[in-house]
């Protein structure tokens, strides 16, 4: 789902050996307008879940990402954001660390 979704310029990243190179993925907390990120995402890296208080910076991170997790638009998935630090905790992480371990955003 993730590599198909992602851009053409990320997904046929190649190392030293011609080979396609999977992407890492990320947990984007106190992420701002999502500026730091895109140089992870540049890197390969996959943002799966992000945090931003202010609604601005949020809006503008999630406006430039669009890459699918699990069939849905990342952006689209108010699952995979919060506002406050303080909402992802209790069943709420705990659910998230079962999701990611599991691989329920990441192909098979």
């Amino acid at each position: 789902m993730l590599e198909t979704a992602l851009p053409p310029e990320v997904s046929s990243i190649a190392n030293n050996d011609h080979q396609v190179t999977k992407p890492m993925y990320m947990v984007d907390m106190f992420a701002g307008c999502g500026g730091l990120s895109l140089g992870f995402e540049n890197a390969n890296f996959v943002p799966v879940f992000v945090n931003e208080l202010n609604a601005d910076a949020k809006s503008t991170y999630l406006e430039i990402r669009k890459h699918s997790l699990g069939g849905i638009e990342f952006s689209g998935n108010a699952y995979l954001r919060c506002n406050d630090a303080n909402d992802l905790r209790g069943k709420r992480l705990d659910q998230m660390v079962a999701d990611l371990s599991n691989g329920a955003y990441i192909p098979n």
